[in-house]
């Protein structure tokens, strides 16, 4: 089951973080926002890595310590990754993207994961170390279909 964030809820949680960080500077004059510092600020930690073969996933956060499996530089072969409880992955072809501030959404919206959903992917006995890998996708269709499933109202 997942926690409903509405719209709202998630504004009065960005006020929150924002309130704690620099003092809310952020909040006092409108401003860029380092993320790197942001997120490293609040315990996150980011690096890049193939996290996909094809692409399509573009970001990874975990929640736990774990060994995980990306891609080599040529993406024909998975290989370990040991990642540590807090960080963020973002895929390597974010880099040669043409849109700007892909890499900095992608870093903020997987701190989002970390900070919003730590109680969906704690580690349960006998099973997969989760963690969140957010792909390539729309949250709302061409059909308007809106999301349903748990993982697609944590993604939205």
């Amino acid at each position: 089951m997942y926690h409903m964030w509405s719209a709202e809820s998630l504004e009065k949680k960005a006020l929150e973080i924002l309130q704690k960080y620099k003092n809310g500077a952020l909040l006092l004059a409108p401003q860029a926002m380092d993320v790197d510092d942001f997120a490293e600020q609040n315990g996150a930690t980011f690096d890049y890595a193939n996290l996909s073969q094809d692409g399509s996933v573009l970001g990874c956060a975990c929640f736990n310590d774990e060994i995980l499996m990306v891609w080599n530089d040529d993406r024909t072969q998975e290989i370990p990754l040991d990642v540590k409880k807090g960080w963020i992955l973002i895929d390597n072809s974010a880099l040669e993207c043409e849109v700007e501030g892909r890499i900095r959404f992608t870093i903020v919206h997987e701190y989002a994961h970390l900070k919003l959903h730590k109680r969906f992917y704690y580690q349960k006995p006998v099973e997969k170390i989760p963690r969140v890998e957010c792909t390539v996708y729309q949250i709302e269709d061409e059909s308007g279909r809106l999301p349903k499933t748990d993982e697609e109202i944590r993604e939205w």
